[in-house]
Formats: C-alpha cells, structure tokens, sequence
C-alpha cells in the first residue's frame, strides 16, 4: 500500500447520487500521485488524517479518535530499501561492500533478513524508519549505500 499526503478539493454529485470528489495533491507528491493514479478508474481507499474528523451519522456516535502512534513511520528511502532488499543484484553488491557486516548477520535464513540486518547495522539503526526521519541517518544512507548502488546500477546500463 502506499500513502500520498492530500487534501479534498470540490465535489459534485451525479444524477444517480455518486459523489465525484476532487483531491488536490501538493507537487512534491505529483510523480507518486500519477505513478499511482493516473489512469481513471484506479481502485483507491480514502480515510481522514485528522484525529475525530469523522462525523457521526444521526444512529450511531462517532467512534473516538485512536491514540496517536509514536512508532516512525517509514517514508521513501525506507521503501526503496526493502525493495533493494529484494533484488539478488542489491543483496550482492552488500555482501561486497560489507563483508564484515554480511558475515556477522549472516545468521538469518534468508537472504532478504540478511540484506535488511546488514543494512541496519551498516547504518547501526534498528528500524528502516528510521532513515526517513532523522536527517544524519538518512544522509550517510545517501553517501554509503544509496548513491553508491545506484552507480553501481548505472555502470552495468541499469537506470536508475
């Protein structure tokens, strides 16, 4: 699933009582937005981001708003990490890049947990979120992995 931060614009109803609601996405979200919804049609789920913005219909109360959660959440680097994480060609080039930290995670029984430990500990964090919310982390992720592979990609005429 992926989230993309908007807001409701207009809405319109249509003769057989469809409501045709207008979403205005900020231009730091337009290539995610079309990637994901430009084609008419495209399933999608909506939900309010605002603590209690639900109304309550006249039968039955609104539900109280859920505690808010002090968990990170992982953003785009985090994503891309367990997609690199993923591919055979990502989980390689760790095992060259770190061999030390390969081999002392290589407990795990498959390579994906394998890739994923090496890459927290690399970074020594202890979650993926944890690179999209603290700028230092997410700048030596930048410098020693990120950049770094995809170079790498782009010498074997992969695009990045």
């Amino acid at each position: 699933m992926s989230i993309i931060e908007a807001s409701s614009g207009t809405y319109r109803s249509r003769v057989d009582g469809t409501i045709v609601l207008s979403v205005e996405i900020s231009p730091i979200h337009r290539a995610a937005a079309l990637a994901l919804f430009g084609m008419p049609g495209t399933p999608m789920a909506l939900a309010a981001l605002k603590a209690g913005y639900a109304m309550a219909s006249d039968d039955q109360p609104a539900a109280p708003a859920p505690p808010p959660d002090d968990k990170p959440k992982g953003g785009e680097r985090a994503k891309l990490c367990g997609i690199w994480c993923n591919t055979p060609d990502f989980r390689d080039w760790m095992r060259r890049h770190y061999p030390a930290a390969w081999r002392v995670n290589a407990t795990h029984p498959a390579e994906r947990e394998n890739a994923a430990s090496v890459l927290r500990a690399v970074l020594a964090i202890e979650s993926r979120a944890e690179i999209d919310n603290d700028p230092a982390i997410a700048g030596q992720f930048d410098a020693i992995v990120r950049r770094p592979y995809m170079a790498h990609l782009e010498s074997k005429g992969i695009p990045a």
